[in-house]
């Protein structure tokens, strides 16, 4: 690969078909898995690198859920719920914050939760889990808004999700009348509303601040939205 122009649109997606097409190739011989838990297990994965087993199989360790996934194809959904009140411009983000045991502290992070067996779409776990985890209701921008699937951390899990962008109105009565956050039994969960004007900066203040953690696809996000 030579950096020497610029690409058209059709000329990257072109190399990238032939990148997906030599990768395509390597082959998965086992996974072997060595610890199992309640929600997780840990083990190897096995691949060849080129056909006909021209070199070493190699060995990758990896994690992966015990949970099934759903006819979705994903595990879990990233919700990014814009909220606003009716007499002002001015938009907010819903977030909460999770104390996450590996880390040993609170983290903050975009509304999430994994794809239950009963939810009809991705949409609908995202509607719950808002609802469970802030008390707030919102509305699924668009019936199609779920985005394509993507994954957590490629080098660790096949662990992937999907993101699904809402609309909260906060001056609806749901909201301000509404029983509030209804988190399950194990989570230590907090709703939190930060401007969305600032964020990346506001995020450095959560982080340098208060010591709390913040999540890498809400940063990614926010630096995102600076750079624009």
């Amino acid at each position: 690969m030579q950096w020497t122009q610029d690409v058209t649109q059709e000329e990257g997606l072109a190399r990238l078909a032939a990148i997906a097409q030599a990768y395509g190739r390597i082959g998965h011989v086992r996974t072997t898995w060595r610890a199992h838990g309640r929600w997780l297990r840990f083990g190897d994965v096995v691949y060849q690198q080129e056909e006909g087993g021209g070199r070493t199989p190699s060995a990758w360790e990896m994690v992966e859920r015990t949970t099934p996934r759903t006819g979705e194809g994903v595990d879990g959904v990233d919700i990014i719920a814009l909220a606003k009140r009716r007499s002002g411009s001015e938009k907010h983000i819903v977030l909460v914050v999770n104390f996450r045991p590996p880390t040993g502290k609170a983290v903050l992070e975009f509304p999430a939760g994994l794809v239950d067996a009963s939810d009809a779409s991705v949409e609908t776990t995202a509607v719950r889990e808002l609802r469970e985890e802030t008390g707030l209701v919102g509305s699924v921008r668009d019936a199609t808004a779920a985005s394509s699937p993507f994954y957590y951390h490629p080098a660790m899990t096949n662990d992937c999700g999907r993101i699904v962008v809402m609309d909260v109105d906060l001056d609806d009565p749901v909201n301000t009348d509404g029983p509030g956050p209804k988190p399950e039994d194990h989570e230590l969960v907090e709703p939190v509303l930060l401007p969305l004007a600032g964020l990346v900066s506001t995020l450095a203040k959560v982080h340098n601040d208060l010591g709390i953690g913040i999540d890498s696809r809400l940063f990614l996000f926010a630096q995102g939205l600076s750079i624009l």
